[in-house]
């Protein structure tokens, strides 16, 4: 062997440095799919999970250690070793994986500023009185819940490989929850102060994972077995989804995500990409059949009819209209009386306008309404205190919302926990507690992430040298941003980012969107 060919002082210490960032980077992979698969499959019951409770310790210090929380503050020494080794270093790639994009890209520095806004907000909270750590930590995982966003970009950014990891896990997960749930294995505690007390919601983002996933597995199978296996799959997982109590916000979701699909396709096509349309019009032709075919075969029950029958915006506007007509009347006996305290009239005429919006919707439209209704009418009134508080820094965090106490004399939905109400609107939510500055923070995070994925999608320049498979990777990609769609339009209806279960799934398919985004720039060598 000659001098030339023996490995010198330096290529040894590069390939050591390489060996245990690897296999910190693989334990950070892993130790995410873990955190997902209790969040997909348990939901609630293991997002309030706390070590105490794994090991059947009550009391002591362990019972205040929650393991999600936990497990992201143990993996962030990892993550800043990863970022600072791809971030000083644009050259460096791992052994063997080609395709790392180089350097971390503008989602990493906006995602790392929206959390350091969010951080800022909590410490003017802990340094100001009459706050609590509580609320503090509770309000300010609006931002710091985008971890999951740098932890999916870095710890799966390396290979392409990783990436299809992450999503056939994510739909095995989804699969394997159908079948503990049709074998009545997986039964989650009901929410008793829900509209729905008896509804178990984890199949909410769940179960859509593999209808959606599944549903461009249909179209892009490699053979009619795979793709026969995938709609038995699907239609197992849709069947689950419809012994559950249907919910317009998942209705929406679903029609929404696909709305947005068909949009960027459109865009797509509009630059003379037409694989994207092509996939975007039969996915819609499938679930439009299926949907169709279920309408003949089955018959809905009343509930589910009232659910899809729940988005006449005439009667929310003659709600509205009520809403802002209703007055104390003069007369005592025409006042209602407090749902929840015996003996007490609603003399305060916010309470007397919610209540009288509250038995309108119960009379002319049931749950469904009465949902809805609330929702749009906490909207209305987040938006009015937003814009007379502080519209651009905003409310700040620590402080519950002071809606809440109007809302527990009516019998609409308000919550006991100190924390005080969510609009259960996150984009609303983080507009009013982080202002206009975090709330486009947060939006030209997700428009990062989407930019890249539209110049991954768009046809790659004539002499790159990117292999023809780089079409198939396209649909890897637009499963991502499908599933993305479905998160975004259900964070607008729920307290998507402000718990883990509801924000893991958001964040995490926003990193993997980025990452895999920018891996097929880099494939096709288009410029970010």
């Amino acid at each position: 062997m000659t001098q030339d060919s023996e490995p010198t002082t330096q290529d040894q210490t590069l390939s050591t440095q390489h060996s245990v960032l690897g296999t910190l980077t693989a334990l950070g992979r892993w130790l995410l799919l873990l955190l997902l698969a209790g969040h997909l499959l348990f939901r609630r019951e293991f997002a309030h999970r706390n070590l105490g409770e794994l090991f059947g310790v009550t009391s002591g210090r362990l019972a205040h250690l929650y393991v999600t929380e936990l497990c992201l503050v143990l993996l962030l020494p990892i993550a800043v070793l990863i970022a600072w080794k791809r971030g000083t270093d644009r050259t460096w790639r791992t052994p063997g994986i080609p395709q790392q994009a180089r350097g971390l890209g503008p989602g990493f520095w906006i995602a790392l500023a929206f959390l350091l806004w969010g951080g800022g907000h909590a410490l003017a909270a802990y340094c100001s009185s009459g706050t609590t750590l509580y609320l503090i930590l509770r309000q300010s995982a609006l931002a710091w819940y985008a971890v999951f966003f740098l932890y999916a970009f870095l710890f799966f950014g390396g290979w392409e490989v990783e990436v299809r990891q992450a999503v056939l896990c994510a739909l095995g997960l989804s699969l394997l929850c159908a079948v503990l749930d049709t074998c009545g294995l997986l039964n989650p505690k009901p929410d008793p102060m829900s509209l729905y007390p008896n509804e178990s919601l984890f199949g909410q983002e769940t179960l859509a994972i593999a209808i959606l996933g599944l549903g461009m597995f249909v179209i892009e199978g490699r053979s009619f077995f795979w793709q026969g296996l995938a709609l038995g799959a699907m239609l197992f997982a849709g069947w689950r989804q419809g012994q559950r109590t249907l919910q317009s916000s998942v209705l929406a979701s679903f029609g929404g995500a696909l709305v947005l699909y068909l949009l960027l396709a459109g865009w797509m096509a509009c630059r003379g990409q037409l694989e994207t349309l092509k996939r975007a019009g039969l996915l819609v032709v499938l679930y439009g059949l299926i949907f169709l075919a279920c309408r003949g075969v089955l018959k809905f029950n009343a509930q589910e009819s009232e659910e899809i029958n729940a988005w006449s915006w005439r009667t929310y506007r003659e709600l509205l209209d009520l809403y802002d007509r209703a007055a104390v009347p003069d007369d005592p006996r025409m006042m209602f009386p407090s749902a929840h305290k015996p003996g007490v009239v609603l003399s305060d005429p916010e309470a007397h306008k919610l209540e009288t919006v509250y038995r309108a919707a119960r009379d002319n439209g049931g749950d469904s309404v009465i949902n809805n209704i609330w929702r749009l009418l906490l909207w209305r009134r987040m938006l009015h205190d937003w814009k007379h508080g502080h519209p651009v820094l905003g409310a700040g965090v620590g402080q519950a919302w002071d809606f809440n106490g109007v809302l527990e004399h009516t019998h609409f939905h308000h919550e006991r926990d100190p924390g005080g109400l969510n609009p259960h609107n996150s984009f609303l939510n983080v507009l009013y507690r982080y202002g206009i500055i975090g709330l486009v923070l947060l939006l030209a995070l997700v428009g990062s992430a989407l930019y890249a994925a539209v110049k991954a999608l768009d046809e790659p320049p004539e002499g790159s040298g990117a292999p023809t498979a780089y079409s198939g990777a396209r649909a890897w990609l637009e499963v991502l941003v499908l599933y993305f769609f479905y998160t975004l339009i259900f964070s607008f209806f729920t307290v998507g980012l402000e718990g883990p279960s509801y924000a893991l799934p958001f964040w995490f398919s926003l990193g993997l969107v980025y990452a895999r985004a920018r891996q097929m720039c880099e494939r096709a060598s288009i410029r970010l």
